[in-house]
């Protein structure tokens, strides 16, 4: 049985969740929204912020509405 383990996390080092965040830190990665489509209170401004911190460091953001 194969492990996965990622070491390139959005904090690169344990213990520096306080450090700032570069510009452009994974460029060319991409990430995805996943909501299931209902509406709740926060969900608007969750998912800006999200895209928004996506766009920062540098990912393709992608929105999947109603997923599942």
């Amino acid at each position: 049985k194969k492990s996965v383990f990622r070491s390139d996390s959005i904090v690169p080092v344990a213990g520096k969740e306080g450090a700032q965040i570069r510009f452009n830190l994974y460029k060319g990665r991409a990430i995805a929204v996943f909501t299931s489509g209902g509406d709740s209170q926060g969900m608007n401004s969750a998912v800006r912020s999200v895209v928004r911190m996506g766009i920062y460091v540098g990912c393709r953001v992608f929105f999947i509405n109603e997923g599942y």
